[in-house]
């Protein structure tokens, strides 16, 4: 009897072990989660800052062809909807929508 209950003690202890273990490990996993998310929404400004900048260098690179080519009306046209991106930078940080209707602007031209 004093043997099974030392064996039945040892299940207990083992079994509050495993509990423990298991409860730590869900706690692990949640913030593996709750980094995964914030990760994903970090590559998400970036990929909007990615946009936004190769936005600007092709609007930048229209410029400088449009003035080589001699068409400084197109120039001008581009340097102010440069200087209107440029000026709604801070307002719009992180709308996608306001860039692409300057890119759809930029193609037109």
């Amino acid at each position: 009897m004093k043997r099974l209950r030392l064996e039945m003690e040892d299940i207990s202890m083992d079994q509050k072990r495993i509990r423990k273990d298991q409860r730590d490990l869900r706690e692990k996993l949640e913030h593996i989660n709750e980094q995964c998310v914030q990760l994903r929404q970090e590559m998400e400004v970036v990929a909007k800052q990615k946009a936004r900048n190769q936005l600007l260098l092709n609007l930048t690179f229209k410029i400088l062809k449009a003035r080589q080519a001699g068409d400084f009306a197109a120039a001008i046209s581009f340097t102010r909807i440069l200087r209107q991106m440029i000026q709604n930078r801070g307002a719009n940080e992180g709308i996608a929508s306001d860039d692409t209707k300057e890119e759809r602007n930029i193609n037109k031209l």
